[in-house]
């Protein structure tokens, strides 16, 4: 990252004009020039921790653009880079006009100005623009923007990922993660040792860990991204120690991937046929079995010879003679009947078209036969006879179902019908164990509430689970009462670093408010971490942790008493078995039985082709490459400040007595001493821990804890989470319980001061009546003379009961 002064001497220089310095800091400053957005409905958003630059770059494909960051971070080349920058003044069709480009890069020799597209959307842009997009001898180039750059000393370059890509963008993860962890790795005495090894000759990942005892994993990626020792990045992924090879010269690792890249490229392209047997049909298969064995017969005198056969008897002879398949001159042509051009008329084919154009897009057409009768409407309108209904169908099944599922049921009925990727497209998990994460909530489907108090009638539980990219094993969990909120991803995140020692780097998470707010993302500044966003209604993006809250209330949740999986049967279910009348199992019980499902019972169950289990999977992994690039956490108070929970409504100090908040008052020697002098900045609850919180100043923070957190300092996580769930809803009911306690002693208090005769001057002041309903009372009472021993005249301000009353 470049400071102002350091900019100005690199633009001097590359001997650049104060306009061309004045228009590049134009487009550095208003980086990003446009919101990076999901529209595309496939889009993977990439909120990335850039440590070249010093702070966060958000990127909107996974495929292409985060793999060309990674390249730039790992790789260097670059003082800094800007992601979707806006050039002005470019002339493309005879007009003046701005564009969007992906990344503004300052290297070392020279600016540039690069796209990133894949190879396939290139050719589509070409195919609809050719005059714009154009490929030349292997090389793809864009006319109008090259001579923009040219004419301002600049470079325009259109980058494309590797195909396939998939192993490429999982190593450089495992790469970038590595060196922003230990970068200082690459100096140490084995790196020198297996440079020097490796002049002798290539070495595979997993002899060099075994012939260096001190050498790892993070050693190798630190020196690959360094250049001290290249290896087949783009062609073996890490996970394959045994296949990944390392090389002391980049031009022998080129070559060599080359060659693996071609090999990979060719396993996927698809065949190409010359021979018609491979392409011929059953039927003409069978018919030319049946016609050769005819001319065999003719040729050995058994059959007369015909003027139909005398042709294929000759062909036979002469494919015999050449050496070729005598059955491939017999084949018959019988796939080729039928019509050959269409039926309908261009007045038929345009209404057609437009019939299907408007069902695809009109939500408002509800069926296909509702489309086929505004078909027919058109038609009639026209004087055009209808097609048939079956051609209606036949014309419908040929388009993409994907519009009128987004237009009926949005981005999840999209998803849900969206065709699979090919291999050689998809993009690979990390192999990385405990490096990627998969993040997602769902309500547990158990309604429970304490022993204690029933009537408090909690929601059900939310589980937040975080699974494993690499192996599926599940890393933490959370479970809360009510909606999904932060606080219950910082117990995840809290959960995690308790079991695992360490943090991931690469967070995947939806566009759900926890994940995408402000304290997450202070979160991930602070630890350094980059979060993946898969694009809204597509589970298929995150399924590891999808499937992970599917199988737990599947085969957790539904066995409970309480679970609603009963309610869906309908009327046949009796009253006793519904989810409201047997909701009997407490808090303890639920998250006793998810410990031992997510870490016993999982760890050791093969998910699906899998032979292995995840945690054999972890432990082969963790022996042969390590867990590099993982977070580790060294000061855990400012883990435990990250992972606490921002106070959003405004919280007045007290100098004297603390901080009041929500009944309880937080104070420490610390607090008070610094609010003498400054004023608190930031207000934070610990999360798990609500006698907590901390506070910041301008010196620092400083911790304030409740009377009661002495002695709830020993009790358990488990108590803590529990008493932090439960904590609303029973200052609730205490609230209520108090309005009510006190309207009753106000109406005590005013029918005892009603039956005190003593108080009698003051009737007129306890009555709420108008003054002279307040008169007449008084003149009955003056007209009425009490008897003290008149009996049924109380001589208390209350009723006696029981053997000794009157």
């Amino acid at each position: 990252m470049l400071t102002e002064a350091q900019r100005s001497f690199y633009y001097a220089a590359r001997g650049l004009s104060p306009v061309v310095i004045r228009e590049l800091e134009e487009m550095r400053l208003s980086s990003p020039s446009r919101p990076v957005s999901q529209r595309g409905l496939k889009n993977v958003i990439v909120d990335m921790k850039s440590p070249r630059n010093l702070g966060r770059r958000r990127l909107e494909s996974v495929s292409c653009e985060f793999i060309y960051a990674m390249e730039l971070e790992a790789f260097g080349g670059c003082h800094e880079y800007y992601t979707q920058v806006i050039p002005k003044n470019v002339v493309r069709y005879g007009k003046t006009s701005t564009a969007h480009v992906d990344f503004l890069v300052l290297r070392d020799e020279r600016v540039e100005l690069v796209e990133c597209k894949p190879r396939s959307s290139l050719e589509a842009l070409a195919s609809r623009r050719p005059e714009e997009w154009q490929c030349r001898n292997g090389a793809w180039h864009r006319p109008a923007m090259e001579a923009w750059a040219e004419d301002r000393g600049l470079i325009y370059a259109i980058w494309t990922p590797p195909e396939p890509h998939g192993i490429y963008g999982a190593n450089l993860t495992a790469l970038c993660a590595a060196m922003a962890a230990a970068s200082e790795l690459v100096a140490a005495p084995c790196v020198a040792q297996l440079t020097k090894a490796l002049q002798g000759r290539p070495i595979t990942l997993e002899d060099g860990l075994a012939q260096f005892p001190r050498l790892t994993s993070a050693h190798v990626l630190c020196a690959l991204g360094a250049g001290r020792i290249h290896g087949l990045l783009k062609s073996v992924s890490l996970d394959q120690p045994e296949h990944f090879t390392l090389f002391a010269e980049r031009e022998q690792a080129e070559e060599c991937e080359a060659r693996l890249l071609e090999s990979l490229r060719q396993s996927g392209v698809q065949p190409v046929l010359a021979s018609r047997l491979m392409q011929a049909t059953p039927v003409d298969y069978a018919k030319a079995h049946e016609r050769l064995a005819r001319v065999d017969r003719i040729l050995a005198g058994l059959e007369p010879v015909t003027r139909r056969y005398t042709g294929h008897v000759r062909k036979v002879l002469a494919a015999r003679q050449a050496g070729e398949s005598p059955l491939e001159s017999c084949l018959t042509r019988y796939v080729d009947s039928g019509r050959r051009m269409g039926q309908l008329t261009a007045d038929q084919e345009a209404a057609l078209d437009a019939a299907i154009t408007r069902y695809q897009r009109d939500v408002l057409i509800r069926t296909k036969l509702q489309a086929y009768d505004h078909l027919v409407h058109a038609c009639r309108t026209q004087g055009v006879r209808p097609p048939s209904r079956s051609t209606f169908h036949c014309r419908l099944k040929r388009r993409s179902q994907t519009k009128r599922a987004h237009t009926t049921g949005g981005h999840r009925a999209f998803h849900a019908i969206e065709e699979a990727i090919d291999p050689m497209d998809r993009t690979l998990r990390c192999p990385i164990p405990g490096l990627m994460v998969h993040v997602d909530s769902t309500k547990l489907d158990v309604r429970c509430s304490p022993d204690a108090r029933r009537g408090l009638e909690f929601e059900c539980p939310t589980l937040y689970v975080a699974v494993d990219s690499a192996t599926g094993q599940v890393l933490g969990y959370s479970a809360l009462f009510g909606a999904a909120r932060r606080l219950a991803l910082a117990v995840l995140v809290r959960d995690v670093l308790h079991r695992q020692g360490f943090l991931p780097r690469y967070w995947v998470a939806d566009a759900g408010a926890e994940y995408t707010g402000a304290w997450f993302e202070q979160f991930c500044d602070y630890a350094g971490a980059t979060r993946i966003q898969p694009p809204p209604g597509a589970p298929r993006k995150n399924s590891l942790a999808e499937n992970a809250l599917g199988r737990i209330n599947a085969e957790v949740s539904h066995r409970f008493l309480g679970s609603t999986d009963p309610d869906k049967a309908g009327r046949s279910v009796t009253a006793k078995h519904k989810s409201y009348a047997t909701a009997c199992h407490d808090y303890r019980t639920i998250v006793a039985e998810l410990e031992h499902y997510l870490f016993e019972d999982l760890p050791r169950t093969p998910l699906g082709k899998s032979r292995t289990s995840p945690s054999d999977e972890w432990a082969r992994r963790a022996e042969s490459i390590g867990t590099p690039g993982v977070i580790r956490v060294s000061n855990m108070d400012e883990f435990l400040i990250a992972t606490s929970v921002p106070l959003t409504r405004s919280v007045k100090v007290d100098p004297v007595r603390g901080i009041r908040y929500l009944q309880r008052k937080y104070v420490s020697s610390e607090l008070l001493r610094s609010c003498r002098t400054e004023s608190p900045m930031e207000f934070r609850i610990d999360c798990v821990d609500q006698h907590r919180m901390y506070v910041k100043f301008r010196s620092g923070w400083v911790l304030a804890q409740t009377a009661d957190g002495l002695r709830r300092g020993p009790l358990s996580t488990l108590d803590k989470l529990f008493e932090a769930a439960a904590d609303g809803a029973f200052r609730s009911a205490a609230a209520k319980q108090r309005d009510a306690i006190r309207l009753d002693r106000t109406l005590r208090n005013e029918a005892a001061n009603r039956a005190a005769q003593a108080t009698k001057h003051l009737e007129p002041q306890l009555d709420s009546t108008s003054d002279e309903e307040a008169k007449q009372a008084e003149r009955a009472a003056e007209s009425k003379s009490i008897s003290w021993t008149e009996p049924g005249v109380p001589l208390l301000p209350f009723e006696l009961e029981g053997e000794g009353a009157p």
